[in-house]
Order: C-alpha cells, then sequence, then structure tokens
C-alpha cells in the first residue's frame, strides 16, 4: 500500500512520471487495488495511452470491488470508445 499512497502524493504534485512507476509497484503487489488500476488508467489515457488504460479501466470493472470506481472505469471506457471511433 505504500506504493499506491506514494503515487497519490506523486500524482498530486505533478509528478506524473514517477506516480505511474508507483501505481504500477503498488499493483505488483497487490494486483485487486482497483483505485490503483483506476488512478493507473488515468494517467496512462492523459499521457496519450489509451490501449494500456484500456486495460487497467477493464480490470476496475472486473474486480467489482467498488461500485463507483466501476462506474467512473466504465465512463472513462465509453469516452475512450467514442473517440477512437471518430
Amino acid at each position: 500500500m505504500a506504493h499506491y499512497y506514494l503515487a497519490r502524493c506523486l500524482e498530486q504534485t505533478g509528478e506524473y512520471g514517477r506516480a505511474i512507476v508507483h501505481y504500477q509497484h503498488a499493483l505488483g503487489a497487490e494486483y485487486h487495488l482497483s483505485k490503483a488500476h483506476l488512478h493507473l488508467g488515468t494517467l496512462l489515457k492523459a499521457h496519450k495511452l489509451e490501449g494500456r488504460a484500456a486495460k487497467h479501466f477493464r480490470r476496475v470493472e472486473q474486480l467489482s470491488i467498488n461500485k463507483e470506481d466501476a462506474r467512473k472505469a466504465r465512463q472513462l471506457l465509453a469516452t475512450e470508445e467514442a473517440s477512437s471511433e471518430k
């Protein structure tokens, strides 16, 4: 969990590259952290890595641990799919 919290701090201070690395470390230790998948996916999408982001959004849906996270992931996936159809 330490990597997850560090990633959150780094994200809030604008150190996105380092935040991505720490989210990945967090998921390496605990793959079931839906919030880590959601935040990592959001950062990846912001950095134009939509394919990788979509993978994390789908994982949030699969985990179904937090219904609000799953709803956000579905919205982000729908936005991604709509923009790729244009």
